[in-house]
């Protein structure tokens, strides 16, 4: 009949509660309602326990990242990288690096490799073109030399 409030504090994040209600119609009889499972939501860089309902927040590990109240985190994608448990956001890797899917770190590109800037991904450099490790590109190969491979 009437509306009911429920105020709650300190609850722990990520924990499973069940609410019980019980209501009472104009004739005074009581009725016991099935109650009501809620779990609290987890801070962004963790997620609600590994097995459902088993309450607590876990940081997610590096290479992952979640948003406010997350049952997962999500791999960081290629390029891109979270160096630190709990993190919120993947950053992109700097030029003359990449990173694979869930990557905590960057790693620089191989001789006769480059990896443009937000490109995350080292490509190989084309025949005549060559680069030193690291590389943000790849330069033509000086006069007199030649690389006649590509990935030189």
């Amino acid at each position: 009949e009437g509306a009911h409030e429920i105020i709650v504090s300190s609850l722990s994040p990520g924990s499973l509660y069940e609410i019980h209600c019980h209501a009472e119609d104009s004739i005074g009889n009581i009725a016991t309602n099935p109650p009501i499972a809620i779990q609290t939501p987890c801070s962004a860089g963790s997620f609600a326990g590994a097995v459902a309902g088993s309450g607590g927040c876990t940081l997610c590990m590096p290479g992952a990242v979640s948003s406010f109240g997350s049952f997962a985190c999500e791999l960081c994608p290629l390029g891109r990288f979270a160096a630190r448990r709990g993190s919120t956001t993947c950053l992109v890797c700097p030029a003359g690096t990449s990173a694979l899917a869930g990557s905590a770190r960057c790693s620089g590109c191989t001789a006769g490799r480059f990896a443009a800037a937000h490109s995350g991904k080292c490509r190989v450099c084309s025949r005549g073109r060559a680069s030193i490790a690291g590389s943000e590109d790849c330069m033509p190969c000086h006069a007199g030399r030649f690389a006649a491979v590509a990935g030189s």
